[in-house]
């Protein structure tokens, strides 16, 4: 927003609801308006993170079954996918939706994100980050999946969901995953659901 009068504490908050109720009367579809708020305030959340994406893939997945989603793959792409798949199948690894998990069940996901981050030099926000959003987006628009090898979490995406768009906002990756190409397989499991 632009404010052509001091911003307010009270004027910031009365912006938020009429924001808000313009946005509803717009597309009740919408569950989250992301912007910059001056005053801290019990309806905002901090920012989760400023640098969203660090690769975008856009997969069609309009055609709504395995096969229409590999053709519209490039042909590496396939071959990473089957390949992926193999791996899977042989060390009996099996990608699960595990969405609406409790804060205690989202700590095995958050060691693993924990992991990828002392690999790959981030540093995660604390976990309540996560559970907050899982939390206030629901099940409806905030879907998590995982691969499992012999009943441990290896690799994960939170998926946020928005009318009939995806995103894959975050996501976490063990050495395990890596062995099996989970992350490859998970991707495209996720895809084609």
């Amino acid at each position: 927003p632009v404010w052509l009068r001091e911003q307010t504490p009270l004027r910031a908050q009365r912006f938020r609801e009429d924001l808000a109720a313009l946005v509803r009367r717009s597309d009740p579809n919408i569950v989250f308006i992301r912007l910059h708020a001056q005053f801290s305030a019990p309806d905002l959340h901090e920012l989760l993170q400023s640098i969203t994406y660090d690769r975008t893939v856009v997969v069609d997945t309009s055609g709504g079954d395995e096969a229409s989603v590999l053709a519209g793959m490039t042909t590496d792409g396939r071959r990473a996918v089957r390949r992926a798949r193999a791996r899977m199948e042989t060390a009996g690894g099996e990608v699960v939706e595990e969405t609406g998990l409790d804060a205690p069940a989202f700590h095995e996901y958050y060691a693993v994100l924990e992991a990828t981050a002392l690999r790959d030099g981030f540093r995660p926000h604390p976990e309540h980050v996560y559970t907050d959003l899982l939390a206030a987006l629901g099940p409806d628009h905030a879907r998590l999946f995982g691969v499992r090898v012999a009943g441990r979490l290896v690799c994960w995406d939170l998926v946020l969901v928005n009318d009939r768009r995806a995103c894959a906002y975050y996501g976490a990756s063990s050495s395990d995953a890596r062995a099996v190409l989970g992350p490859d397989a998970l991707d495209f499991a996720i895809a084609v659901i």
